[in-house]
């Protein structure tokens, strides 16, 4: 099989794609291809520069996040993947919506894939692009350590606490949670004391952490709703790690775990429970996940072998 020998991954800044797209980049490279990581926005020039590099080299395309995938969508001509993170605020406006169903209708050498099961159903509904649209669950979660004591582990960043924060208090308040909320990722201290003044619950906060330590100070997660996520990263690791999961009905259908396999009880109004099983772990796993998108790039170019 004739392999591919350049890929471009696009994103709205490089380091996003070390972030999050480290394990898809080295599985392409595995099969051969020279990839090479680009930020779209890393400067007013870097988007003029990547056009004209594409033009040049013709390489196949993957692309993440709404501003990077609408610069790809721009480009009809050009074969890849689109990675559909969210639709995020955007999701209510209708005439947004409308332009993602026209692109990917004049995108026919594309492949999309759509990590928000509710944005999929919808775009699989109404666009006659439905057979290049797939649905891949966030982007690959990691195994991760979770701690023994009795408490709720909510990893957020300072600029998301205040748009999550209702939802945070509603699950305190209609569970009448007494444990501890540990609150992992925010830096604003004076921010984040002044949003839980009125909370009755211990609030610990534990600030940065690495990567692999997040869900050390807790024996479960709270998934909060209030962002627009795809698919939320910290989500995959938790389930991935088999951790005790609380999440609104809302989210629970939007994400498409109802999708998944979990023991799933109710804990209070719109609230539930979720102990993942070993199957649910596996689909969100990062080398599944890698798996889907490699054969969705597969179906786009038909140059990219599966992955090892």
């Amino acid at each position: 099989m004739k392999k591919i020998s350049e890929v471009f991954l696009l994103n709205d800044k490089k380091d996003l794609n070390a972030r999050y797209r480290s394990a898809l980049e080295s599985a392409i490279r595995a099969s051969g291809a020279v990839v090479k990581s680009k930020g779209v926005y890393e400067s007013i020039l870097s988007p003029f520069k990547i056009f004209f590099e594409i033009l040049y080299s013709r390489p196949l395309v993957v692309s993440s996040n709404i501003k990077s995938n609408l610069f790809f969508l721009s480009l009809p001509w050009i074969r890849g993947l689109v990675i559909l993170n969210g639709v995020g605020r955007y999701r209510e406006i209708r005439v947004f919506r409308q332009l993602l169903i026209f692109l990917f209708f004049i995108n026919a050498r594309k492949v999309v894939a759509i990590q928000s099961y509710s944005d999929y159903r919808y775009f699989r509904r109404y666009s006659s692009s439905r057979q290049r649209l797939r649905w891949v669950p966030g982007s690959g979660g990691s195994q991760k350590e979770f701690g023994t004591r009795q408490g709720v582990v909510l990893v957020q960043r300072d600029n998301k606490l205040p748009l999550v924060f209702p939802s945070v208090s509603d699950f305190l308040k209609k569970t009448h949670f007494n444990g501890a909320l540990f609150v992992v990722g925010c830096n604003n201290i004076t921010d984040l004391e002044s949003l839980f003044d009125s909370v009755q619950c211990e609030v610990v906060n534990i600030g940065f952490v690495p990567q692999d330590d997040i869900f050390h100070h807790g024996d479960a997660f709270l998934q909060p709703s209030g962002y627009g996520e795809g698919f939320p990263h910290t989500l995959a690791d938790a389930i991935a790690s088999r951790m005790k999961i609380y999440i609104s009905k809302l989210e629970y259908l939007r994400y498409g775990l109802r999708e998944m396999e979990f023991q799933v009880d109710p804990v209070a109004d719109g609230w539930l429970q979720l102990v993942p099983s070993e199957a649910a772990a596996k689909m969100v796993s990062e080398e599944s996940v890698t798996n889907s998108y490699l054969e969705a790039l597969d179906s786009s170019s038909g140059l990219i072998k599966g992955y090892p």
